[in-house]
């Protein structure tokens, strides 16, 4: 059983988080037998950037960096006051492979912010990072919805599990209501969300469509190459 899908830019491979978020694997898209590359406590979705690298958070380890050829490094985040690298819930590369969203946590609240990825070949880190909404009090999932804006699944101060999708131009979000037990969020190559969702023993996947949610499909989740 599987947590998370996460195909890199190329659609050529395939990274999976297992049920238990204790294992990263890979797999070519061409194959079917997974390579394990990571192991820890609470993994986070993967996400890749343009090279060919993963960036996974392990929640109270930091974040860690799978490079193209297999090997594994940590990655760590300039001392901020938004939290630490220890903090980071998760993290999503934007497309132009530089940018990054991340989320922090303190055990009580979340934060989202952005900052950018910085490499050489002795070490990875991720600086710059600053806050980029304030209503938002829990988050549950993260995804650039555009090359601009960063869609939140979460809820604010009333509680209220909500779809906000912040505009890094100004700061403002858009809300939506969400489908009930809505857990991933997806977007495709046009921009189009997606929710996936449990419900029970049901897992199902809506499509986004004229402010309201279409059930598509069943699933835990879905992935789109662009």
């Amino acid at each position: 059983p599987l947590a998370f899908v996460s195909t890199n830019p190329s659609d050529t491979q395939v990274a999976t988080v297992t049920a238990d978020r204790k294992s990263l694997q890979v797999t070519r898209t061409s194959e079917s037998k997974f390579r394990l590359l990571a192991q820890g406590d609470q993994i986070s979705k993967p996400t890749w950037d343009r090279d060919g690298n993963i960036y996974f958070s392990d929640f109270g380890q930091g974040v860690r960096e799978v490079n193209s050829d297999g090997s594994l490094r940590v990655a760590s985040v300039d001392v901020t006051t938004l939290g630490t690298s220890e903090q980071v819930k998760q993290v999503a590369v934007a497309s132009d492979g530089v940018r990054v969203a991340v989320v922090l946590s303190d055990g009580t609240q979340d934060v989202i912010a952005v900052g950018a990825i910085f490499k050489t070949a002795d070490e990875t880190r991720i600086i710059g990072l600053h806050r980029i909404e304030r209503s938002i009090t829990s988050v549950r999932d993260i995804v650039w919805s555009s090359p601009t804006s960063i869609a939140v699944l979460g809820s604010d101060e009333s509680n209220s599990e909500l779809l906000f999708d912040v505009s890094l131009l100004d700061g403002k979000s858009k809300l939506f209501s969400t489908p009930i037990g809505a857990q991933q969020l997806l977007v495709d190559g046009t921009g189009k969300l997606f929710i996936s969702t449990v419900d029970g023993t049901d897992q199902l996947v809506y499509e986004q469509s004229f402010g309201s949610w279409e059930q598509i499909t069943s699933g835990i989740g879905g992935f789109f190459s662009r």
